[in-house]
């Protein structure tokens, strides 16, 4: 092995590790497939090494996706202040209309049954269907610019405060990447050549204790032979 190999992950092993980092923040409003699909892509961006690599990944992914939820939440809070506005006049239209429809009962039974007194009946009756047309037309018509940007001034202090916390978000996220950068290219290509080092050093040690023995002969060689025959007029010894 060298300092330049790049020891990627397994699937088994990302698996058991994203598991320690417990459910992703994810609302129920908001949807896991696209959290997924985020931190996947990231995940082909970096190619985590080690379990510092995954860690600071899983920051980013999640620092990111707050992100996505404060300017969304920006967006909500204007149309929620509309809606509120809605509502409001939606409900002083309606106690409007029923004071008017009262007075407009009281003088139909205040009336005989002449001509005269029935197209009256008849005016006061469209007066009140057009009530009930105004209040619909209030709660389905186009909001105008005008009424957001007022909802925008009305929710300043919250638009105020969604900023706050997606700038800071941001700040984590830009110096969570200057971390990785720092560990990939400084301590943690230290640390992996280290490893490198000592993988290669146990392979020399298993190279070298699994090199050939010479095996003693079968047959002794002629020098060994010779030396063993006694000489002429030699005492053997026993």
């Amino acid at each position: 092995m060298t300092s330049t190999s790049r020891a990627k992950l397994s699937k088994r092993g990302l698996k058991t590790m994203r598991a320690m980092f417990g459910p992703p923040p994810v609302l129920r409003t908001e949807s896991h497939v696209q959290y997924k699909a985020l931190f996947d892509r990231y995940m082909e961006l970096f190619q985590p090494e080690d379990i510092l690599e995954l860690t600071l990944i899983m920051h980013l992914v999640n620092d990111l996706w707050l992100i996505k939820r404060y300017m969304r939440h920006q967006t909500l809070g204007i149309e929620r202040w509309h809606q509120q506005s809605l509502g409001f006049q939606t409900q002083r239209q309606r106690s409007q209309d029923a004071r008017k429809e009262h007075r407009a009962r009281e003088k139909a039974e205040a009336m005989t049954l002449k001509p005269n007194d029935i197209a009256k009946l008849v005016h006061l009756e469209d007066n009140i269907e057009t009530v009930v047309s105004d209040i619909d037309e209030i709660a389905d018509r186009r909001p105008a610019e005008l009424e957001h940007n007022h909802a925008l001034e009305q929710g300043s202090a919250f638009q105020e405060q969604l900023d706050k916390w997606r700038t800071t978000a941001m700040a984590r996220f830009y110096k969570t990447v200057e971390l990785f950068e720092h560990y990939r290219e400084g301590l943690g290509q230290r640390l992996r050549q280290v490893a490198d080092q000592i993988i290669d050093a146990e392979y020399k040690e298993v190279d070298a204790d699994c090199a050939q023995v010479p095996a003693p002969p079968l047959a002794p060689s002629d020098q060994t032979a010779k030396s063993t025959v006694p000489e002429e007029g030699a005492v053997p010894t026993s």
